[in-house]
């Protein structure tokens, strides 16, 4: 093998959070040439050697980065922006409402960082530059730059924001 990829698997080895999202890239790869079986069987070695569950259809952008990377789940319809941080134990999931009608899934723009044990469900959007705390419940949309702690989830003032607007 080449030393550059004895190195990238090296580094894959040490870090699962790497290697997560690397199968998960192969994964979409899989999906977007037409084979699906093949992106279910990578999403349950995925699941199997790291922890994270990125179900078939989720959507990422460049920069994700997961630290930590075991009970991540990220469902069907989920999409993260750009430069994206997730921590252990997120999920980002559908709500039912009235258990019959279409699900919907949360989105993260670019540059959002989302805490450990954080539940962010439904057809949320949370804005760029945002932060989740830490075993937060979110349902509801979190605006550019906020912060959002609790369970449920409240919104707190970004003081920087504030500070402009005076």
């Amino acid at each position: 093998m080449k030393p550059t990829v004895l190195r990238f698997l090296n580094a894959a080895s040490r870090n699962p959070g790497l290697l997560a999202v690397i199968l998960f890239r192969v994964q979409t790869d899989a999906l977007e040439r037409g084979k699906r079986g093949r992106a279910e069987r990578l999403r349950g070695m995925n699941h199997f050697l790291t922890g994270v569950d990125f179900v078939v259809g989720a959507k990422a952008g460049p920069g994700l980065l997961i630290h930590h990377p075991n009970g991540i789940v990220v469902g069907r319809g989920a999409k993260i922006g750009a430069n994206c941080t997730l921590l252990q134990q997120v999920t980002l999931g559908e709500r039912y409402l009235d258990q019959r009608g279409p699900s919907a899934y949360p989105t993260l723009e670019d540059g959002v960082t989302v805490g450990a044990g954080a539940r962010l469900l439904g057809g949320i959007v949370i804005g760029q530059g945002s932060n989740i705390g830490a075993n937060s419940v979110v349902l509801i949309d979190v605006p550019p730059g906020h912060s959002a702690v609790g369970s449920p989830a409240r919104v707190l003032k970004n003081r920087a924001i504030e500070e402009r607007e005076e």
